[in-house]
Formats: C-alpha cells, structure tokens, sequence
C-alpha cells in the first residue's frame, strides 16, 4: 500500500509540474512566456506539451494500476 501511494504522489507531482512551472514564470515574469500564448508557434508548443503531458500521466495511471 505504501508504494502504491509513493507512486500515485510521484505520478501527479510529475504530471503538475509543467502546469506549476508555466503558473509560476507567468506570475514572475510575464513577458517571458506570452510568446506562448500570443503566436502560432506557442499555440502548438502549449498543444504538443500538454498532449505529452496527457500521454505521460496515462501512462503513470497505467503503472501504478498493475498489482504485483
């Protein structure tokens, strides 16, 4: 039980961590991520970071759910 809970943590925390990182250079420094959200570019670099993050968290979930 232990481990899957250690897991389940680990697994969200390094499913959070872009969207704390994006959250906390916004507040510091907006300046620095609006390219991001005002280009093409950005627009499908947010697309392609979170469509990875979403692959990456499914597969986390996928792990921790086999029982040993």
């Amino acid at each position: 039980e232990t481990y899957i809970a250690q897991g389940k943590f680990q697994g969200g925390m390094i499913f959070l961590m872009p969207f704390l990182m994006l959250l906390m250079f916004s507040v510091s420094d907006p300046e620095s991520v609006a390219p991001l959200f005002n280009t093409i570019v950005g627009g499908v670099v947010l697309f392609a970071a979170l469509g990875l993050d979403m692959i990456g968290g499914f597969l986390m979930w996928k792990v921790i759910q086999i029982k040993v």
